[in-house]
């Protein structure tokens, strides 16, 4: 049961990727589109995490601070996401996203819980960097537009780490919400910021508030839909598979069977050809996870 919950987490958030890639590919003419993917993820999820909830929801004032920080660095990695999506390749985002969300973690636990990391943990932590090592220029690649993708892939690197170092701070500290409910108050943070981002470059580009979403395809906003889907699901996997296996196995699995399969998944549907350079960095990837739980 638990395997089977560990695989169903890793194909749900691998598949994700691909949705929000479609969304950026559906929505490649209209600038303001990336803004509303937040707005329209954080809605989507709202109302799932309402109804695994049981429609009840209530919030304390510790959780409520931790539900705004962690709001604002999920519409940074949104954006950063999405924007990196249309400079580079799927698996290279995803490389940085879920190390992001690993590594920085764990350095704030050493940090600021005073956890200790045996040796051969930091040597895994130094290969996952590795992984992290910009690929060697292609001839035809314009310089301009490689450094733009891997300033966004750090922006990504850091808000997901972010976004790990807030849950895992909610998680331990006194009077917190349950994970659903505090999952519900973020969303309705996300949506607020991304609702007040909007606003701003609509008065300053013109247009009413809601023309830019009146762009944007039903097909896009089935993407978000499956994208809030495929997360929440994940997330439920996630979950229910910790009450069977240990974290330190479970999470890193969860990141090298993502990893491994979003660079498949991803030369299916959109072609993207895993060149040397991502061979390098997938291994180096999945060698520093391996290296951590073992």
């Amino acid at each position: 049961m638990g395997y089977g919950l560990l695989f169903g987490a890793i194909l749900c958030f691998s598949v994700q990727s691909l949705c929000m890639k479609q969304y950026q590919v559906q929505t490649a003419g209209n600038s303001r589109a990336p803004l509303w993917a937040p707005c329209l993820y954080g809605l989507f999820r709202s109302i799932l995490c309402l109804a695994v909830n049981g429609f009840q929801f209530s919030i304390t004032w510790n959780s409520a601070i931790c539900g705004v920080w962690y709001a604002f660095f999920s519409v940074v990695c949104n954006l950063s996401t999405l924007a990196a999506f249309h400079h580079g390749k799927i698996s290279v985002v995803t490389i940085f996203l879920l190390l992001g969300g690993m590594i920085l973690p764990a350095l704030y636990g050493v940090i600021g819980l005073g956890e200790t990391v045996p040796p051969k943990g930091w040597v895994a932590m130094g290969v996952m960097i590795c992984a992290l090592i910009p690929s060697k220029k292609k001839r035809r690649e314009h310089t301009k537009y490689r450094v733009s993708f891997y300033i966004l892939c750090l922006a990504v690197f850091f808000s997901n780490g972010l976004i790990s170092v807030v849950t895992k701070y909610h998680q331990i500290m006194e009077n917190a919400a349950s994970e659903n409910e505090f999952l519900i108050f973020s969303s309705w943070m996300t949506i607020a910021l991304s609702a007040v981002t909007l606003r701003f470059t609509e008065r300053q580009k013109g247009g009413g508030t809601f023309s830019s979403l009146r762009m944007i395809p039903p097909a896009a906003m089935g993407m978000m839909l499956g994208y809030a889907v495929l997360n929440t699901g994940g997330n439920l996997c996630s979950l229910h598979a910790a009450s069977n296996l240990p974290s330190s196995f479970q999470f890193p699995i969860i990141s090298a069977g993502v990893i491994v399969l979003t660079a498949i998944l991803s030369s299916m549907a959109f072609r993207e050809p895993v060149a040397k350079g991502e061979v390098r960095k997938i291994g180096c990837a999945i060698v520093g996870i391996v290296l951590y739980i073992i």
